[in-house]
């Protein structure tokens, strides 16, 4: 009769060829299995090691106001890879599926008036300023960016709150931003539990450089929070095979990175109404906020 031992060994590498932990350990009783006969060892094991593993829920979905449908949107968009949403807002909207996180975002000065009702319980990951670095966004100096993290978003970490970062594109001055917000208020930066970054392009291997870059930088995680397949020149466009290739690869990348706990695709508006200059190609929901076929893709992520 094969050894209770042997049959956890079996038993764990079973499990090891399963998608990515991103749960804590539970607790297994392995002397109380000396007990128990070989089969009923075997089973124990193996449920206790499958409670362990979850698939990969690094899947972001990002829908503003003008998204088609809007929370409806975001369900339709909703599986067991998605994992959360935001809205460049700190409201959420009022048909957002269940089992899905929220992550209000205190946009720029304009959301500081909106900002009183996050509060405990309305959510477990709030985000700062979007693109601070830059002038069409809420571009704001250093030390004004260190103001309103001391004032409105630290204080949430006490709340139970986990914080990201205000966020920078990738440009030479969203990096030194970074740094110099760092280096200017270190308490901010260690409150933070992961830094948000921007990238545009349709280099696969530009994508994978910058976003390691920022994360060797910031010596935290990185939540990708707007990415895609788009050249603002104009000069190589995005098709929708190359957006999913483009998606294809770097999502794949991220997946295996322990160090990026999500990513947010840009984005969930029709492929006629995409905002800010970025190509139809990348859209992912329809006029009637329903997925588009790359929409559908994304999920599987």
């Amino acid at each position: 009769m094969k050894s209770s031992f042997f049959l956890l060994a079996l038993a764990a590498v079973f499990v090891a060829a399963s998608p990515i932990v991103e749960q804590p350990d539970a607790d297994v009783d392995f002397d109380s299995l000396d007990s128990f006969g070989s089969d009923d060892a075997f089973d124990v094991a193996v449920h206790e090691l499958e409670a362990r593993k979850v698939t990969h829920k690094k899947v972001g979905i990002s829908a503003d106001w003008n998204t088609p449908k809007q929370g409806a949107a975001v369900a339709h968009l909703k599986n067991n890879h998605t994992s959360a949403h935001y809205n460049w807002s700190p409201w959420k909207f009022d048909n957002l599926p269940k089992g899905i996180s929220f992550w209000p975002m205190l946009h720029g000065e304009e959301s500081i008036k909106d900002w009183g009702h996050v509060t405990k319980g309305y959510g477990i990951t709030a985000m700062g300023c979007n693109e601070v670095n830059h002038a069409g966004q809420s571009k704001m100096t250093v030390k004004r960016g260190v103001e309103i993290w001391k004032k409105y978003l630290m204080p949430l970490k006490n709340k139970g709150y986990k914080l990201v970062s205000h966020s920078t594109d990738q440009s030479a001055s969203g990096t030194a931003w970074q740094k110099a917000w760092r280096k200017a208020c270190p308490a901010c930066h260690k409150s933070v539990w992961a830094y948000s970054v921007h990238w545009y392009g349709t280099d696969p291997a530009a994508f994978k450089k910058y976003v390691t870059n920022m994360h060797k930088i910031t010596g935290k995680p990185i939540v990708v929070t707007e990415f895609a397949c788009t050249d603002f020149s104009g000069q190589k466009k995005c098709d929708a095979a190359k957006a999913k290739a483009f998606m294809d690869n770097v999502t794949s990348w991220m997946n295996a990175q322990d160090w990026i706990p999500a990513y947010f695709w840009f984005g969930a508006w029709p492929a006629g109404s995409m905002p800010g200059g970025v190509q139809g190609a990348n859209s992912i929901v329809d006029g009637n906020g329903n997925p588009t076929a790359l929409g559908k893709h994304y999920m599987q992520r």
